[in-house]
């Protein structure tokens, strides 16, 4: 019974529960990066050609995206659905009822007859089926009463991005979690069971979305925010946010931290960094994991190449594998750690 609820617990931590997972140890699972699987020295297991980012199943059937458009495959590869013109990026979750969560994307067109980008949010079952669509192009004058975005200022996309055709964007949202069970009731009313969090790295707010997917509910926090530049923030069963926090300007010295937040993201609980042997700094991306026992797996980039670290909760680094696939020279957006034995068991490879 022990034993069921540790698993249990490391399944909630990392905040999107996957019935196809049976362990969550970074040291007998395998790492997963967009549609990569790689065993715990770095060592290609099994890839998928022309996929940018993949969730992978116990049956052998996985979804992929593949430029603008989403599918999901048999374990025979067979196509079970084709979504067009999603433009999935950054992260495909499970929220609690095992449905996809999908950040997307669409065009806005301006006053100024400017076709700029702008973010959707996709709940979508696993048949393929539309459940909830957001898009942040409703949600314009409330993003500007919050100052979250600033009128007739937009932020250009990377040459390399393939989730728009746009050269322009609104918001570049790069994480989007639902908030799991809780073990206590949290002082924020809307930090609960099944509502969403989202963040965006060009606007330093966190978004609270209702468990229906229709409105803002919160924007976090109510005053300065603290990080500028944020990636993969995801809520825990503790009531907690964990954040990538790539970099703040105002530091004489640049340089990237794991943290732990509390729901309002007024009290900090818990902060990682390093100087030694080489400084920690991811600038454009970057993804974390964190385990029952307080240890942790995080990605980063040293001199152009891509690691993925297990630190132990004292902060001490328990294993460094790094990661090669050429996609990753531009950056890691997300690493976990699944225990693939039965995916890769029944999945027929190409």
């Amino acid at each position: 019974m022990m034993k069921k609820f540790i698993l249990t617990l490391a399944l909630l931590f990392n905040g999107m529960a996957k019935s196809e997972d049976k362990v969550l140890n970074p040291l007998s699972g395998h790492l997963v990066s967009d549609c990569v699987i790689y065993n715990l020295s770095g060592e290609i297991l099994r890839f998928f050609k022309g996929g940018q980012l993949c969730q992978f199943f116990q049956d052998g059937s996985y979804v992929i995206s593949i430029k603008a458009d989403l599918f999901k495959k048999t374990k025979s590869n067979r196509v079970l659905f084709k979504l067009a013109n999603i433009y999935p990026h950054h992260q495909i979750n499970l929220n609690n009822q095992n449905n996809l969560l999908v950040m997307g994307s669409d065009t806005y067109l301006t006053q100024k007859n400017e076709q700029i980008r702008i973010d959707v949010l996709y709940i979508i079952s696993q048949e393929g089926n539309i459940l909830k669509r957001f898009s942040f192009q409703g949600a314009i004058d409330i993003l500007l009463k919050n100052r979250t975005i600033t009128e007739g200022k937009f932020d250009k996309i990377p040459e390399f991005s393939s989730f728009t055709e746009n050269k322009l964007e609104l918001l570049h949202v790069n994480s989007f979690y639902q908030i799991p069970k809780q073990k206590q009731l949290n002082k924020n009313p809307y930090f609960k069971e099944n509502n969403y969090v989202v963040n965006s790295n060009n606007s330093p707010f966190l978004f609270i979305l209702n468990e229906s997917l229709d409105k803002i509910i919160q924007f976090i926090p109510k005053d300065r925010p603290p990080f500028p530049n944020i990636h993969d923030v995801h809520p825990t069963p503790e009531g907690n946010f964990i954040v990538y926090n790539n970099f703040d300007p105002k530091d004489y010295i640049p340089h990237s931290k794991i943290e732990i937040y509390d729901s309002n993201l007024e009290k900090k609980i818990f902060s990682y960094s390093r100087s030694k042997p080489t400084l920690f700094f991811s600038k454009i991306a970057g993804g974390s994991q964190f385990f029952s026992d307080g240890s942790f797996l995080f990605s980063e980039k040293v001199n152009d190449i891509p690691f993925i670290n297990y630190v132990s909760k004292n902060s001490e680094i328990i294993k460094s594998t790094r990661l090669t696939w050429r996609r990753l020279s531009r950056g890691i957006q997300q690493v976990k750690v699944h225990d693939l034995s039965l995916f890769l068991k029944n999945n027929i490879p190409l």
